[in-house]
């Protein structure tokens, strides 16, 4: 072989090299995502609306003029614990009721004050049920009822956190920021009471009784999504990105990223052939 024509396919290999790694990578993250969207009842990204991302046209309905700010991915919901500023779905959704199943939920919030009670997600009915509520309760920590009260755990302000509550079979867990928080043993039959009441996001319901500014969210909150199964710890690890968050439905651009290279990854080994 002449020393241009080994040069040539040296270079040439080179690319092919390059170009296959970045095709596998941008596929990884397509088949991750393609993974994460198995069994998601609803994503929320709140990017300017309260539109439902995981295909099933749960959408939120925005109340009270609740405003927008910039979110851990695209945009977020932004609280500042006026009771009427939040987010619902004004359905019965018997999908989040949750009974005896498997389930996952995860929010992205980041708060402004952590010293009272907010409630970040819940399909609640009244102070103590039936349904389920999952908040920030005192000042560090995180409490899903009627499971249990998480441990302390340091919750920088203005920062964004990973919150993960997870069923599997008789065990419900709560994660923070990828990290094990708590572990409620419930049991395999136990089943959550059904409510009429509707996803309430930023809010306690009003069936309470206490004043709601109690409860309401004063933050951010963004990436809230719900799954009728369990995910697994390297899907949750998925998620958390190493703090990054990952948009859980694969954007086109990666789609047509991960094709593209595949395709110059092709032309490339049929130029080598020549």
């Amino acid at each position: 072989m002449k020393t241009n024509d080994m040069r040539i396919s040296y270079i040439s290999g080179g690319r092919s090299a390059i170009v296959a790694v970045f095709a596998a990578v941008a596929l990884g993250v397509v088949h991750c995502q393609a993974s994460l969207t198995s069994g998601l009842e609803g994503y929320w990204q709140f990017n300017g609306d309260g539109n439902d991302s995981s295909g099933n046209n749960r959408d939120l309905t925005l109340q009270g003029g609740i405003g927008f700010a910039p979110g851990l991915i695209g945009g977020a919901l932004a609280f500042t614990g006026d009771p009427s500023k939040y987010a619902e779905r004004t359905v019965d959704d018997q999908v989040f009721d949750f009974g005896s199943h498997d389930f996952t939920i995860q929010a992205w919030v980041n708060y402004n004050p952590t010293s009272y009670h907010q409630i970040i997600v819940e399909k609640f009915y009244g102070g103590s049920g039936p349904g389920w509520t999952l908040s920030k309760i005192g000042n560090d920590y995180f409490q899903f009822y009627p499971a249990g009260d998480g441990a302390y755990t340091s919750i920088s302000l203005y920062s964004w956190h990973q919150v993960v509550v997870r069923r599997s079979g008789g065990t419900i867990d709560l994660f923070f920021d990828n990290n094990s928080n708590a572990s409620w043993p419930v049991g395999a039959g136990y089943a959550f009471a059904d409510t009429g009441n509707g996803l309430l996001v930023g809010r306690r319901n009003l069936n309470d009784g206490r004043p709601p500014e109690w409860f309401s969210m004063s933050g951010k909150m963004d990436e809230l999504a719900i799954w009728s199964r369990s995910l697994s710890g390297p899907e949750i690890s998925a998620l958390w990105n190493n703090g990054n968050g990952m948009n859980i439905v694969p954007e086109p651009s990666t789609v047509l990223a991960g094709l593209s290279a595949l395709g110059m990854l092709g032309l490339f080994g049929w130029r080598n052939r020549k």
